[in-house]
């Protein structure tokens, strides 16, 4: 399947879920704008809002939402080979990063910046980071049998003794960084310079009100009754880098385990290989959440033919 079937499918399985979740009766108009197969640009049209996104590749990202002429928020990012740009805007809110680096006799300079306007406020932060580029390294640290341990040469008990010890440490330091996180902290310095405000604020997630719902919608666009094997297999490489584990409770019933940003490829590939075997059925998507509200589970069940 190319690129442009690839794409058209992708737009037809939201444009049912849309139609499945019944979001009003008004009329709503996807157009997708094309160049050299490439989609550049999406435009999704209702009664009261329009949503754009643009995006070339490896070049420009944009996505903007407006309610008539007027601009809801703007995320906007430009990336070239020396320069990095990211904007974030709304009607009270411009946040901005800048980033310029240039190499020149063998010397790197790096300038970022980061800009926050609101109102009558405005707050900017800038970093000069100059490096020095050179061939060889003063003090070289080589690693040998008298100064490294080489795990392929331990024992399985041995091996396992460092490994334990590694992983023993590592859950003290990150406990221990807990302990000392206080995200209310975190949450108040936020909404005293502006940057949330009370309804957008951190869960003990340690993300935002915001975040969470944009998270979540990821897979409640998706879900649904009656769903085609083809559709789920699409659906699952849409949440694909969030998918943990996979638990089978029943011949008719799986569950998908979701941890945020942390694929598990293996599970993926299973899955999506007896969805394959399987694509003549239909299936119901349900989600659970978390106490915190974020969706943690994805349950698949095969629909029983009457």
């Amino acid at each position: 399947m190319d690129s442009k079937e690839s794409l058209k499918n992708k737009i037809d399985i939201i444009i049912q879920k849309i139609n499945q979740s019944n979001i009003g009766i008004e009329e709503t108009k996807i157009i997708v704008y094309e160049n050299n197969g490439q989609a550049i640009r999406t435009s999704i049209e209702t009664p009261d809002y329009q949503t754009n996104v643009d995006f070339l590749l490896n070049q420009y990202a944009e996505l903007s939402v407006k309610n008539g002429e007027q601009q809801i928020y703007k995320i906007s990012l430009n990336n070239d080979n020396e320069n990095l740009s990211i904007e974030f805007e709304n009607n009270e809110t411009t946040i901005r990063f800048e980033e310029n680096q240039q190499i020149e006799n063998q010397k790197r300079s790096q300038k970022s910046k980061l800009t926050y306007k609101a109102y009558d406020i405005k707050a900017e932060i800038n970093i000069v980071r100059n490096t020095e580029i050179v061939e060889n390294i003063k003090n070289v640290q080589n690693l040998n049998n008298e100064n490294a341990i080489i795990l392929n040469n331990l024992s399985d008990e041995q091996s396992k003794q460092i490994s334990d010890t590694v992983k023993t440490g590592l859950s003290t330091e990150l406990e221990r960084i807990k302990q000392e996180i206080n995200y209310q902290d975190i949450e108040q310095m936020l909404k005293d310079v502006g940057i949330i405000r009370n309804s957008d604020v951190l869960n003990s997630s340690g993300i935002t009100e915001t975040e969470k719902n944009r998270f979540n919608s990821t897979f409640e666009l998706l879900q649904g009754e009656n769903l085609s094997g083809e559709d789920l297999i699409n659906s699952i490489q849409t949440i694909k880098n969030n998918i943990g584990n996979m638990e089978i409770i029943s011949n008719t019933e799986l569950r998908l385990n979701v941890v945020r940003n942390n694929p598990n490829q293996e599970v993926v590939d299973r899955l999506t290989e007896v969805l394959k075997q399987n694509k003549n059925r239909q299936y119901n998507m349900k989600l659970e959440y978390d106490k915190d509200g974020l969706v943690n589970q994805v349950i698949l069940i095969i629909v029983e033919k009457q």
